[in-house]
């Protein structure tokens, strides 16, 4: 049983507290963690506000609302009691018995009592525990400097005396190997401990090696003496004495290992903890183990270090055997026998002659058989044909060998396990292995430079982390900062040069060390890298095929299995098949190699002629059962068609562009990246004037033009959409064969912007007999009558639309209707239904990888919940989305950070926390300007002034600029677009401004600001029938704030039910279209002009 009680609070990384069901959550942002572990480190006391904020936002001054949301959002997600509000500031209600940085130091005192009491065993084993507990002792990268530097000082003294308590019990225990290990260890980090370097002389005493502690501490005094000009201390010259004038004769130990070619690096391995334990498993389990790997991955240094441990551990004898310099088979021989300490019985020069080879093979076998050997052959891709028959015949002939190789090509011998080295990872974490080797080798090189986290992960990324390269590009600090390193990384392979004389000269360079694995390549399999080259992202062996033979009779599928064996490609599998990938570098590589060779534009035609059959395969599956495999293809090839999209347009290849383009928008479309449709939009449509397609391309052509003209439509892109009408006429008018579901899009894209002739045409299609084109006819129906306010007739569209896709299995145009239904119910105050759509539409969204849609709909689950009363589901959501994106944490100027305050703020709301709910409103609303082409404001803006509303705030100054504002963006809208109106979300904006027009607290507010009674009344009024032809175009209620009915209530609390009614009466039987013209005449009411 453990000495302690499960922790509450988890200090270090990563920090966890105690959840609403009573295990332990990750608080989600950085300043959640920090303001838990702000109050831990107070134990107990109460932290002002105004400390807590310096130590949370590292001595910026927030807002003064920050802390308080901050407060509360963390408040929601733990347990009761965690967070303690005091009038001067807040407290932790955890005790340190419950906080796992006090726990370490309890349990470190409860051994040092025990220890004194003479049961060191017990101590041992509280130690132990104290160990698990504290982990790596690493700390959450979210906490700010101030605080990680409060917790290492709360952990290092405890830590420090529990190593030295721990050295202390294991020679009282007789366990000297342990605290030999142990003061090992110690001593080097701090050479000159005198009391580890007396344990450690105690320990080699105690395990019988006497003779080797004597000799441990002649050199120990000369360094001292050399070194710091001083003796060794008193206590530490009294244990040498004891071990002089001890004549107790010991048990021996195990004999002393020996270790051959093994050296210890100057510097720490970074990042390969979890490859040394892969290595060493498989070294207990199997009898040769290859590490392989293209060149600078490291492969060298992971042996050395694996031979360093396993002599640590006491493995009788490690031989490492270096062979970058040997160039013959016979070399090889030599290298062998002059790392087991053989001399050769005759001149070297008769060293080739069968007789004598095989003579000193069975002498090396021999001499293995002495005892049992770890042997490392390191380097041995060049001379692999030697290394692996004398590995093979080692292993049969003696018993007690394990053979580690590294190599850039497998040996290719039975029984031989390949271990595959990778690259460090460089992901967006600032302790990644990668940035951490840059930062440690940068540091060493200039211990000044600047190291901000943003281009130290893009520079590591570009490297592909690789770990020679990194140090290069780290040693460049001296004299260049880490964005001058980046901006050169288009010519790495002159930048990336080292001065390390100690180094090997094949990595001395990094062309250098793509150069050696180049050399050992056949002309044919030059050719095939140095072609594939070209492809940015990875390739499929059809694209090989496709781009790499040219004309020459060339086996592709033998190149590429080479390439792999000499780690040149790495190969990854899924259930599309294999894909094939080269480094960065390696690329780089091959495309000076392709330049050389004058291969460039046959290789960049290849290209354009692939990737335009691979579009067009690929993009006929996007309407059929295959769409969930074309769309996986397209993800992975989807970098590659940009690049190759461009080399097209370039050549003025336009079917190719038509082809290829036809492919990404449709991608694009599926995943929700609209504003990736309208950036490549224009270029698609640019040279299509005198185009006419092919018959294989002409639906291409019909589909790229379609979703490129209508996307850039939503952001102004007039003249793409005349463009792309032009080109859908000419290919409907010609007799080329058109698909109907092709035909369907081209027809409804002509009739824009002729509103009855769209809606005419959707009529139509919706009778069709292809039942592809029905489905698509009924969604796109649905978003046009929910546009007009026709909710009832939306409904059924979309209902009709998700019976179609169901039954043709069109999972897309499945989640586009469910999304769609989802919206409506959540639009007309239905959050349960909402919920049940928004669910299977994320499921199948999350499939596309449709991660701005799913944000939408997760957003709308959050606020469905919070409405059915399921406070503490929405705000996990939230918490869920925040944690996945990083896109909050008191920022709200982005669409997530928009989305979380709106739901943190209605659940405050729910929960009857006014106050709170309405200062997250605030907040959010200071901090977001209003985005262009932003859905999210709105809604956020909409939901904070009727949120004020309906809890009668009086903070009207605020609310004033926010209608005003409202006021303006939507006249000017009308002036812009006076032909189209989205009539829910303009209702949302009318319903806010009518709403904060027709309160009580906004007539005193304009009182103030010199209105009469009159005028007053009369805003009043037009605030009332605001709100009520707000209702009759259905306006949007997606936040609890925004429901009609809350704010029907209130205008007959305020103003009186005859009132309200008599206004109601009078819009009864208004059509929407009428309530736009109506709501356009009261907000040009002259009387609103002058509130300000």
């Amino acid at each position: 049983m453990p000495e302690y009680e499960p922790p509450r609070l988890v200090i270090l990384r990563p920090v966890l507290v105690e959840g609403r069901d009573g295990t332990l959550i990750e608080p989600a942002g950085r300043r959640a963690k920090s303001l838990l572990v702000a109050l831990a480190l107070a134990r107990g006391r109460v932290v002002s506000r105004s400390s807590l904020a310096r130590d949370i936002w590292d001595g910026e001054e927030p807002s003064k609302a920050a802390l308080h949301t901050l407060v509360s959002r963390t408040r929601n997600v733990c347990a009761d009691g965690v967070l303690v509000t005091h009038p001067s500031g807040y407290r932790l209600g955890i005790d340190d018995g419950a906080i796992d940085v006090f726990q370490y130091r309890a349990l470190v005192d409860k051994a040092d009592g025990t220890a004194a009491a003479g049961e060191f065993g017990h101590a041992l084993r509280l130690l132990a525990e104290a160990g698990r507990l504290l982990g790596t002792g690493e700390l959450d990268e979210g906490l700010t400097d101030v605080l990680k530097s409060d917790i290492d000082a709360a952990i290092q003294a405890s830590r420090k005396y529990a190593t030295s308590l721990e050295l202390t019990c294991l020679l009282e225990t007789g366990a000297f190997d342990a605290a030999e290990q142990l003061a090992a260890s110690i001593i080097e980090g701090a050479r000159f401990d005198e009391t580890a370097q007396a344990a450690y002389l105690r320990a080699l005493h105690g395990a019988g090696r006497t003779a080797a502690a004597l000799e441990h501490y002649r050199l120990l005094d000369r360094a001292m003496r050399d070194e710091l000009g001083l003796a060794p201390s008193n206590d530490l010259a009294a244990v040498q004495r004891m071990l002089l004038a001890d004549d107790v004769p010991r048990q021996p130990g195990p004999a002393a290992s020996s270790m051959v070619g093994v050296r210890s690096e100057p510097t720490a391995l970074i990042g390969r903890d979890g490859d040394i334990d892969a290595v060493n498993r498989l070294l207990s389990s199997v009898r040769l183990t290859t590490i392989l790997g293209v060149g600078g991955l490291g492969k060298t240094r992971l042996a050395h270090e694996i031979g360093l441990r396993a002599h640590a551990a006491g493995t009788p004898r490690v031989v490492l055997i270096a062979l970058a310099s040997v160039r013959t088979d016979e070399d090889v021989v030599s290298a062998f026998a002059a790392a087991l300490g053989i001399r050769e019985s005759t001149m070297t020069k008769r060293l080739a002659q069968p007789a004598v080879l095989s003579d000193l093979g069975s002498r090396l076998a021999d001499r293995l058989r002495e005892q049992r050997t770890l042997l490392i052959i390191d380097n041995c891709e060049h001379v692999s044909d030697a290394v692996a028959r004398l590995t093979a015949d080692f292993l049969g002939a003696v018993a007690d060998l394990t053979v580690l190789a590294t190599s850039r090509s497998p040996l290719g011998i039975a029984g031989e396990h390949v271990y595959q080295l990778g690259t460090l990872g460089y992901g967006p974490d600032e302790g990644s292995p990668a940035t951490r080797l840059f930062r440690e080798r940068a540091l060493a090189a200039r211990p000044t430079v600047k190291l901000d986290d943003a281009p130290v992960e893009r520079l590591c990324a570009r490297l592909d982390g690789l770990p020679l390269a990194i140090e290069l590009a780290a040693v460049k600090v001296r004299a260049m900062s880490v964005e001058d390193i980046e901006r050169r990384l288009d010519r790495r392979f002159s930048l990336l040069t080292g001065s390390d004389v100690s180094a090997p000269a094949r990595h001395r360079t990094l062309l250098a060390v793509i150069d050696w694995s180049w050399n050992l390549l056949t002309d044919a399999q030059k050719s095939v890298m140095r072609r594939l080259a070209r492809f940015p992202a990875g390739f499929s062996a059809d694209a090989a095929r496709a781009v790499a033979a040219l004309d020459d009779a060339i086996d592709v599928d033998a190149a590429l299995d080479a390439l792999v064996n000499q780690s040149l490609l790495s190969l990854t599998e899924s259930v599309d098949g294999v894909r094939f990938r080269m480094l960065e570098t390696v690329r780089e590589f091959g495309e000076m190699a392709l330049g050389d060779a004058g291969e460039d534009l046959a290789v960049q035609n290849a290209m354009i002629d692939w990737g335009a059959g691979f579009a067009l395969a690929t993009a006929g599956g996007g309407l059929t059962a295959r769409q969930l495999e074309s769309s996986r293809r397209m993800q992975m090839e989807d970098d590659n068609l940009v690049t190759i999209l461009r080399w097209a347009q370039e050549a003025e290849d336009v079917d190719a562009v038509v082809c290829i383009g036809a492919a990404l928008v449709g991608f694009w479309m599926q995943r929700g990246s609209h504003t990736d449709v309208a950036s490549l939009a224009g270029d698609l449509l640019a040279g299509t004037s005198r185009y006419t397609p092919k018959a294989e391309s002409v639906d291409a052509a019909i589909m790229m033009a379609a979703i490129s003209g209508t996307v850039s439509l939503l952001f102004g892109g007039f003249r793409d959409l005349a463009r792309a009408r032009l080109l859908i006429r000419r290919c409907l008018t010609s007799d080329l064969p058109i698909t109907a579901h092709a035909r369907a899009m081209g027809e409804l894209v002509e009739t824009i912007p002729d509103g009855a002739r769209l809606s005419a045409k959707l009529a139509l299609l919706r009778g069709a007999a292809d039942v592809e084109t029905r489905g698509l006819a009924n969604i796109l129906s649905a978003h046009g009558a929910e546009n007009e306010g026709a909710m009832d007739d939306a409904l059924t569209y979309a209902l009709e639309s998700h019976r179609l896709a169901a039954r043709t299995e069109n999972l897309w145009l499945q989640a586009m209707s469910a999304q769609t239904l989802a919206e409506l119910y959540s639009q007309g105050a239905r959050p349960a239904d909402a919920l049940t759509s928004s669910a299977e539409a994320v499921d199948i969204l999350r499939l596309f990888h449709a991660d701005s849609d799913v944000l939408q709909q997760r957003w709308l689950q959050a606020m469905s919940m919070i409405a059915i009363g399921d406070i503490d589901g929405g705000v996990g959501v939230v918490d869920e989305i925040v944690a996945s994106s990083g896109d909050h944490d008191g920022d709200t100027s982005g669409g997530t950070g928009m989305l979380a305050a709106t739901t943190i703020a209605e659940a405050e709301l729910a929960r009857g926390h006014i106050a709170e709910g309405l200062a997250e409103y605030r907040q959010a609303a200071g901090q977001a300007a209003p985005p262009r082409n932003s859905m999210w404001w709105p809604i956020m803006a909409a939901s904070a002034i009727t949120a004020h509303v309906l809890y009668d705030s009086d903070d009207q100054e605020y609310l004033a600029g926010y209608v005003r504002r409202f006021r303006s963006r939507t006249r000017a809208v009308r002036r812009l677009m006076p032909g189209y109106v989205d009539k829910p979300a303009s209702g949302m904006v009318l319903l806010a401004i009518g709403a904060w027009l027709a309160s009580p607290p906004a007539g005193n507010y304009l009182a103030g600001a010199g209105f009469d009674a009159a005028a007053i009344d009369r805003i009043a009024s037009i605030g009332i029938e605001l709100v009520i032809v707000a209702g009759r175009m259905h306006a949007r209620q997606d936040s609890p704030s925004m429901n009609h009915a809350r704010h029907f209530a209130k205008l007959e609390a305020d103003h009186g039910v005859e009132r309200v009614s008599a206004m109601y009466r009078r819009h009864e039987g208004t059509a929407p279209n009428d309530a736009v013209q109506r709501a356009d005449e009261l907000l040009a009411d002259p009387l609103l002009y002058p509130i300000r």
